[in-house]
């Protein structure tokens, strides 16, 4: 698929697009990639801190393709400021 950046070759930037901490789970989105990326509250950040989400935030992040037609899910991400 054109545009999309295959996850072990390095990290995609992408940016919050909502969030739900109350039920633990949300969207990223990337001009990188091209669906969205889902992200759970069980998702690792690579710095081993607490993952807490706002949306806009701007992070990099590390995803798998699961069933065609369905949003990536995020493995690993870090803040964009991150040299982790």
């Amino acid at each position: 698929m054109a545009g999309n950046k295959n996850p072990k070759s390095g990290w995609v930037n992408a940016k919050v697009k909502k969030y739900n901490p109350r039920q633990g789970w949300g969207f990223m989105t990337s001009p990188e990639v091209s669906r969205d990326i889902f992200v759970h509250k069980s998702t690792k950040r690579a710095d081993g801190a607490p993952l807490v989400l706002e949306v806009g935030d701007e992070f990099q992040v590390r995803y798998r393709d699961p069933d065609r037609g369905q949003a990536f899910k995020a493995t690993v991400i870090k803040p964009v400021s991150a040299s982790v």
